[in-house]
């Protein structure tokens, strides 16, 4: 189900960069996001199964690790179907998947291009 506008949107946050989590969950936060990061893949998939509500999962494609960004993201819409999903990568051999309600972005990208993307996908 949609956050209705007016509430906090939780998004989780999959980045194998340390600096670059920290630096995209502070940007999240500043823009009233509740925020949750996750350093690796398999992180991630331990965030997911405690349950906790998700909107979004803005997630690297290529993370360190066996678990993929597309692996997260798989995860996600297994247990919130409606999750809005943002990709991320740096490698241009990663190619966007035509999803529903998810943007991919190339890296670098503007953190506050996520963030507006984040809420669009997540208000409609």
């Amino acid at each position: 189900m949609k956050s209705l506008p007016d509430d906090n949107l939780h998004v989780l946050i999959v980045e194998d960069d340390a600096i670059l989590l920290l630096s995209l969950g502070d940007c999240f936060r500043d823009e009233g996001f509740d925020v949750v990061e996750a350093g690796s893949g398999e992180q991630a998939l331990d965030e997911i199964a405690n349950g906790n509500r998700l909107d979004a999962v803005c997630t690297d494609i290529q993370l360190g690790g066996s678990v993929t960004g597309w692996d997260v993201a798989d995860a996600c819409r297994q247990r919130w179907p409606e999750i809005a999903v943002l990709y991320a990568s740096g490698d241009i051999a990663s190619m966007p998947r035509p999803v529903e309600d998810s943007r991919y972005f190339s890296k670098p990208y503007n953190p506050a291009e996520l963030t507006e993307a984040c809420r669009e996908l997540c208000t409609v």
